[in-house]
Formats: structure tokens, C-alpha cells, sequence
């Protein structure tokens, strides 16, 4: 039992194919849980992806009884749901984050609703999707106790999308990782395989539409014409559910192409999360070209490893990094160009040890005020 009376605290692993950040956010939450000193028990599928220090409770596979599996498919219900089961059975009396109604037991529950990309890209998406997004979000606030929102930005939306729930918002920005699991060695040996140059821009993110490696693409294409030649690597999966032809991926490439700057970018597509690290500790500045984010976990990951960062000019990189290097409009390829073009050559080699270290004690503080304040929503929606 807890020190803090009878509060046990369930989390979701939400580690999931096609998503990586579900996995690395929901493993920061407990470990930020802990820090503030919950009791904490870790729901997943792999004993292998529960925190160190954490206990564990392993989700085994849903049961069905004969053709249930079909007619639930054909009734347009949800797979059933283990999660909640295991974690009850294991002590928990509260649950978090639930993505989904379909998660929301008896047992008090926090949602979590990521981001609102289809109503700001609404052409990304059939309208269909657009109408059950709407529907499955308003019925997962319904259902739960209170609804966590990683930025301002996000609860914003959530409150003009569903008044009637506005009151149930709750604001908390997740630090890095690292602020727990500090990058070790072993990425930096790895990444001896890719020859990279001494300096390099980075993108870390998958070859999603909405993320808009084309206009990094096209501004070192510009770049190139200027004369200034600036290495890049972009590391991410190489897909998108929604693109089945990888449109944005082909379109990406053949800006390198085009702009003449295709022996200057190397497209190592997706990495072991260690190599992820050891590139974020090497690299001169990471971009993030995003037409939309909910928070995103490699801004994060550079500030807590002192990485300059230049983002897109949208709301929530504003909020999650006011101090960029730099902001430019996400169809513009030539501000970004310029902000470049500016401070490229000022920009030192890296790793920097020393920046490193003052940026993940900053990053521990950033931890701990986000475990408190879980702590906080967590008794709030027990209560």
C-alpha cells in the first residue's frame, strides 16, 4: 500500500505499432509518477517494456468465444479491453491515460486525447474520420473523470470542441525521457555504420504528411544554390497509414533531387530509439517542420540534451520551445532557409558535454513538476 493512503495508480503502456511516441510518453508518465512518489503499477504486454523500479503487471491476450471475434467486427465494436482488467486485479484504484472510451472501466479513469489534427488538417482525413474522431473523443470525456491535455494549445480545442466537458480539462506538457533514462553509449557506436559528417541538421519524425520534411528538403536545396552546402539527416519510419502511394516520402525525395541537395541528406528511415538518442547528442540543430503537433516528444528530447531546435511557426512549438533558434512559416522552405543561412556556420560541432548536463537538470526539474502535477490530477479524479 501506498504512502499516499489508498491512491494506486495504473498506467497504460500505449506502445503501438506505427506510433512511437504512445510507448515513450506513457513510460515517462509512470516514471514521473514515481518520482513523486505514487504507487505505481505499469500495464503491458512485454515485462520488457515495464520501467526499472516499476511494478509491473502483465496484459495477456483477450479471450473470445467462438465467432465472438467476428460478430464484434461486423457490429463495428472495439477488440475487448485487458488493460483495465489487469491493472484493477493488481491494486489499482485509478487508471490512465485512457486513448479510448473502450478503456473507461468501473475503476476511475484519466483520457488522454493527444491532439486535434483533424479539425486544423482536416484534408488529411475522409470526412468520416473526421465525424468518429468527434464522436469517440466527446464520448471518451464523457466517460472519464477528468481529461489530461499535453498543452495549452490542445485544451483550447478541447474546450471549444466540447463545451459541455471543458470543465474536466487538465494541462500538463511531458518533459524528455531523458530526464529518467539519460542516453548511455551505445547509440554513439552504432552510428560509427553511417558515416555521418561532423556537423548535421536532423529530423526526427516519420514520413507522415502532416510533418513536412519536403520544405526542410527544399531549403537545402535553396541553400545549395546559395552556395552553402549544410549536411542532414532525417531518421523516422518511412510511412504513413494515410498515404498509401508515400506521396509525402516521394515528394521529400524528389525535392532532394531537384534542388540539387540529395548527396547532402541521408534518409536512414526508422532507428533503434538508442541511435535516435546518440544522433540528438551529435546533431548541430534539429528541425522540426510539423503542420501540426499535440507535443511532440523530440523537441522535448533536444531541449533536455541542449540540441538547438528551429521549429514551425504553430502555436504549440511556441509554447513547448520559445527560446528556438528560430520560427518559420510551415509552406515557406525559404524563411527556413534564411534562418539557416544565418546560423549555420555559428553553430558548433556537438556533443557538448557540458550544455548537456545543465539541460537535463533542467529537464529533472521539468519531471518533477510534471509527476506532481499527475499526482495532483490523479487525486482530484479519485476523489
Amino acid at each position: 500500500m501506498s504512502d499516499r493512503g489508498s491512491l494506486v495508480i495504473g498506467v497504460r503502456d500505449l506502445s503501438m505499432r506505427g506510433w512511437t511516441a504512445g510507448g515513450v510518453v506513457t513510460r515517462t508518465m509512470a516514471l514521473a509518477l514515481r518520482g513523486a512518489g505514487a504507487d505505481i503499477v505499469y500495464a503491458s504486454t512485454s515485462s520488457e517494456r515495464v520501467p526499472q523500479g516499476v511494478r509491473g503487471a502483465i496484459v495477456g491476450k483477450a479471450k473470445y468465444i467462438p465467432a465472438e471475434w467476428t460478430f464484434r467486427k461486423w457490429l463495428g465494436k472495439e477488440p475487448k479491453e485487458e488493460s483495465a482488467k489487469c491493472l484493477r486485479s493488481a491494486g489499482a484504484t485509478i487508471l490512465l491515460p485512457a486513448v479510448d472510451a473502450v478503456q473507461i472501466s468501473s475503476t476511475p479513469s484519466i483520457g488522454w486525447i493527444p491532439d486535434f489534427q483533424h479539425l486544423h488538417l482536416p484534408e488529411l482525413f475522409s470526412p468520416q474520420v473526421v465525424k468518429t474522431r468527434n464522436e469517440r473523443f466527446l464520448l471518451l470525456a464523457q466517460k472519464s473523470r477528468l481529461v489530461w491535455l499535453t498543452s495549452e494549445d490542445a485544451a483550447g480545442d478541447f474546450r471549444r470542441t466540447f463545451p459541455t466537458e471543458a470543465r474536466k480539462a487538465r494541462v500538463a506538457p511531458f518533459p524528455s525521457l531523458f530526464a529518467y533514462e539519460p542516453p548511455g553509449d551505445d547509440g554513439h557506436r552504432a552510428l560509427e555504420a553511417y558515416h555521418l559528417p561532423e556537423k548535421y541538421l536532423l529530423v526526427v519524425n516519420q514520413f507522415w504528411r502532416h510533418k513536412n520534411h519536403r520544405a526542410v528538403a527544399e531549403a537545402l536545396g535553396i541553400l545549395r544554390k546559395q552556395g552553402l552546402r549544410i549536411p542532414a539527416v532525417m531518421a523516422g519510419m518511412p510511412s504513413d497509414h494515410r498515404d498509401q502511394e508515400n506521396s509525402a516520402l516521394n515528394e521529400t525525395l524528389q525535392a532532394l533531387v531537384k534542388g540539387g541537395a540529395w548527396a547532402d541528406c541521408l534518409v536512414l528511415g526508422k532507428i533503434p530509439r538508442v541511435e535516435v538518442q546518440a544522433l540528438l547528442q551529435r546533431a548541430s540543430v534539429l528541425v522540426q517542420p510539423s503542420r501540426f503537433e499535440g507535443w511532440n516528444t523530440s523537441v522535448e528530447d533536444a531541449k533536455a540534451l541542449g540540441c538547438p531546435v528551429v521549429l514551425s511557426d504553430i502555436a504549440v512549438h511556441r509554447e513547448q520551445c520559445p527560446d528556438a533558434l528560430g520560427f518559420f512559416p510551415c509552406g515557406e522552405p525559404q524563411k527556413l532557409a534564411d534562418i539557416l543561412g544565418k546560423c549555420w556556420e555559428s553553430l558548433p560541432a556537438r556533443p557538448d558535454p557540458e550544455r548537456e548536463q545543465t539541460a537535463l537538470q533542467v529537464a529533472d526539474l521539468r519531471g518533477l513538476e510534471f509527476g506532481k502535477r499527475m499526482m495532483d490530477y490523479c487525486r482530484e479524479a479519485s476523489g
